[in-house]
């Protein structure tokens, strides 16, 4: 297979798996959400260890805020990463796998 077919190979196969009738119709809508689960789920803990690291490495240190406010921040560093990302998914030439490689050597570097 090509570059461009082998990255289409899961759905190619989904398309053929929901044409084959309304019981795999259902198979292949069942396929389509627990593939969004998974990447919903690697990229909730990515922003979960950005957020981590951050708050724990130099937010803790520097400020030390109560738990309350700790969470607060951690959630809001959490958010703007995540608005971070959808920034600059929208840039022209920007795919979602030099995000993701963006965010592996973030974690890389910020890890002791």
């Amino acid at each position: 297979l090509g570059e461009d077919e082998s990255s289409a190979v899961f759905s190619l196969f989904v398309k053929r798996v929901m044409l084959g009738g309304p019981g795999w119709y259902l198979g292949g809508a069942l396929l389509l959400a627990a593939s969004i689960a998974a990447i919903m789920s690697t990229a909730d803990s990515g922003l979960i260890v950005l957020s981590l690291l951050i708050s724990a490495d130099f937010v803790r240190p520097l400020l030390r805020p109560s738990e309350r406010t700790l969470k607060i921040i951690s959630t809001a560093i959490s958010v703007c990463f995540a608005g971070l990302s959808i920034l600059l998914s929208e840039l022209p030439g920007v795919s979602l796998e030099a995000l993701w490689g963006l965010q592996q050597e973030m974690i890389i570097q910020a890890m002791p």
